[in-house]
């Protein structure tokens, strides 16, 4: 189910740097950056192996296109083990934009992130998006939408 435009508007906002507390979830949106052109160590090289090689590369966009990189804080605050929930889609104005396009960029960001997380454990989370240069992020989605529900607030990107 993805949350519909037109239900965006009326979605809670968090100002960024503020935490939302969620079931077992602290999250905070410490940063969002627009206008890379590359994200150091974010692909696998893929020169054949030798230990001399680096294991990961720079991802660099495309002509015409740049990345949003949303950097935030994950605590769990629950009473048990847990995995984070996802972020959702980026905002741009109007328009909005989805990670698939970059999802290994992300998780290789997030390679040493624990799975699942112990009660009171906190750990940096990032996430990509490939989007028309010159964009300017509004916002993110948060929690990514599923099958049985959409997104439940927006983190305000500035």
């Amino acid at each position: 189910m993805s949350t519909p435009t037109s239900t965006i508007d009326q979605l809670k906002r968090v100002p960024l740097g503020t935490q939302l507390q969620n079931g077992s979830d602290g999250l905070t949106v410490t940063k969002v950056t627009c206008g890379l052109h590359t994200i150091p160590g974010a692909v696998t090289n893929p020169a054949p192996y030798n230990p001399k090689n680096p294991q990961y590369i720079d991802a660099v966009a495309p002509s015409g296109k740049s990345f949003c990189r949303v950097d935030a804080k994950w605590t769990n605050i629950g009473k048990a083990p847990a995995s984070r929930r996802d972020f959702g889609d980026l905002l741009a104005g109007d328009h909005r934009y989805s990670s698939n396009d970059v999802a290994t960029i992300s998780y290789i960001l997030n390679h040493n992130e624990p799975n699942p997380v112990n009660p009171g454990d906190t750990f940096a989370v990032s996430k990509v998006y490939l989007v028309v240069e010159g964009t300017k992020a509004t916002g993110v989605l948060w929690p990514s939408d599923t099958i049985n529900s959409g997104a439940s607030v927006v983190f305000n990107a500035q």
